[in-house]
């Protein structure tokens, strides 16, 4: 019986490995895209959440509290225009 548990949980770790893209992400990405005007920009920021619990007292009272929590923004980035006389 332990086997085969060991042989399930190893199943498990090697679908999971095989199926999640591991991949290094820094703060601030970016993206190459076929736009000449500006490129697209993510970052992540810390935000605060409203964050909704049950509280056991007589009934089942509903209690909220405040959370911190990441948020990814994106935002777009023009590029700037050349300055005049630098086109050819």
């Amino acid at each position: 019986m332990k086997i085969y548990i060991k042989v399930l949980l190893a199943l498990i770790v090697i679908i999971n490995l095989v199926l999640c893209k591991i991949s290094k992400k820094s703060l601030v990405e970016e993206q190459v895209t076929d736009y000449p005007q500006g490129r697209w920009e993510t970052k992540t920021e810390w935000k605060v959440k409203l964050l909704k619990e049950w509280v056991i007292k007589k009934m089942y009272v509903p209690y909220w509290k405040k959370v911190w929590t990441p948020v990814e923004v994106r935002e777009w980035i023009p590029y700037p225009s050349p300055p005049p006389g630098w086109s050819k």
